[in-house]
């Protein structure tokens, strides 16, 4: 009769475990939504993954833009963000001037700025296809906007009602 002991010990394990993985996740979508511009408000995360070790990493994180904020940017367009240069929680985040796409890698800018899209793939997230086949539509047509850093950018699309987030470095 010592089986129970050990089946709750085994059921403990697994809600901890369980605990822990979704604490994880909350802190991934917190972390990286301080990354958005502070313009920018969101709903909730619709997908947040990352890769790396110490020091260097890599990932995206999608967001659903809350419906206040995204009608201002239908309404306004790029006028609604291009003052917006800082990050909501990183201060030391500035992104670059807003364009709006299509999305042209720049050529003299070498690796440094045009690298943060790598998030999007290299090993560094698996986003769904019907989601990845928006996000590159969206970049290649008028109507989305960007900005970048060192070796991270945001991405807004509209017509999605989405802002992405995404780094490699």
């Amino acid at each position: 009769m010592k089986i129970l002991p050990v089946a709750k010990f085994i059921a403990v394990g697994i809600v901890l475990l369980f605990v822990v993985a979704k604490g994880c996740s909350y802190f991934d979508e917190y972390w990286y939504e301080g990354f958005l511009p502070d313009s920018v408000e969101v709903d909730k995360a619709l997908y947040v993954a990352s890769s790396g070790g110490f020091g260097e990493g890599c990932g995206v994180a999608i967001y659903k833009i809350d419906a206040k904020t995204s009608e201002r940017i239908r309404a306004k367009g790029i006028a609604a963000v291009q003052s917006s240069r800082k990050a909501k929680r990183h201060e030391n985040r500035l992104y670059s001037e807003w364009k709006e796409t299509p999305y042209v890698e720049p050529e003299p800018e070498g690796l440094l700025r045009s690298r943060w899209l790598s998030g999007l793939a290299q090993g560094c997230s698996d986003i769904p296809d019907d989601m990845n086949a928006a996000i590159y539509n969206a970049m290649k047509t008028p109507g989305s906007f960007y900005a970048t850093a060192l070796e991270s950018g945001v991405i807004i699309f509209p017509k999605l009602g989405w802002i992405m987030f995404s780094h490699f470095g």
